[in-house]
């Protein structure tokens, strides 16, 4: 294992396309953090500035919100800081699977893999080594995320306890499983199409392909007196599942319904997922000539 590991750094190291996405990444990232930690602060000076009551005949919205104190809101501190960070950072991960595509579509044009091949290393090893590649990625970047979680959190907070430190832990497994999920769908996808635009750009519009997709079977099944709704149907494909995983929390700031843990039915569609995604990958390296 240690060989294979050192075999893909050895590809990684000197990758512009992986230096300049993972850099993308971490940047977009933290600038969209600091963004939404200030949000209660630009709202509530918005509101500040705008001055007296709406109207003479009686309190309006204005005087309403001018009454509220968004400061107040928890967004970035424990334990809420762990969903709602977690949440934000699953937006980034296209970044992270342009990295996975670009690494194995170069493998497969400067025949790197059939090199390899010819050097000894089984097929077998080629799909251990990118398991290993996707799984350090995604331990890699949780680790930074969850860095970023606990400065956010200690800097945010005003009171906590060692379970609020610690309390939103479940969201960094939950991000995991979504992200390693995500990156080996990313790597099917490019042992199947083989050329890096291709896959790229079906990976850029597979989101929206996968909602047409739900809204078809959505009409179907209601023609058929069905109850199935777009949403039910959404949430059981691959990308509506991984991305149901960890929750939206920020709905609760605004007085909706808010699950505050992992969805568990989430990971056990993606955990399928990943095992159909892994075992095309192996017949893939398996049958073609690579």
């Amino acid at each position: 294992m240690k060989a294979l590991i050192r075999l893909e750094w050895i590809k990684v190291r000197h990758s512009r396309t992986f230096i300049a996405m993972f850099i993308t990444y971490l940047v977009l990232f933290i600038g969209t953090v600091i963004l939404v930690a200030s949000l209660p602060q630009i709202i509530q000076g918005i509101i500040s500035s705008d001055g007296g009551p709406d109207n003479a005949e009686g309190p309006g919205p204005g005087d309403m919100l001018q009454n509220m104190d968004f400061n107040t809101i928890p967004i970035m501190e424990f334990p809420d800081v762990w969903q709602n960070v977690f949440y934000l950072a699953g937006y980034f991960k296209l970044f992270l699977g342009i990295v996975v595509i670009t690494l194995i579509t170069n493998e497969i044009a400067y025949r790197t893999i059939r090199q390899n091949i010819i050097d000894g290393l089984s097929r077998v090893q080629f799909l251990t080594a990118k398991l290993l590649q996707a799984g350090i990625i995604t331990v890699v970047v949780t680790v930074f995320v969850v860095l970023v979680i606990l400065i956010m959190g200690f800097v945010k907070s005003k009171y906590y306890n060692g379970g609020d430190v610690l309390g939103g832990f479940e969201f960094a497994l939950g991000f995991m499983l979504e992200l390693y999920t995500y990156l080996m769908f990313a790597a099917m996808l490019s042992l199947l199409f083989r050329r890096a635009a291709i896959t790229i750009i079906l990976l850029l519009f597979y989101y929206l392909i996968e909602s047409i997709l739900a809204g078809v079977a959505a009409y179907l099944a209601n023609k058929a007196g069905s109850t199935l709704d777009f949403f039910a149907i959404k949430e059981a494909m691959p990308f509506g599942a991984i991305g149901s995983i960890v929750p939206n929390g920020f709905s609760k700031y605004v007085g909706l319904d808010a699950s505050t843990h992992v969805s568990m039915g989430a990971v056990g569609l993606s955990l399928c997922y990943l095992a159909f995604f892994t075992f095309v990958c192996y017949r893939l390296i398996a049958k073609k000539d690579l």
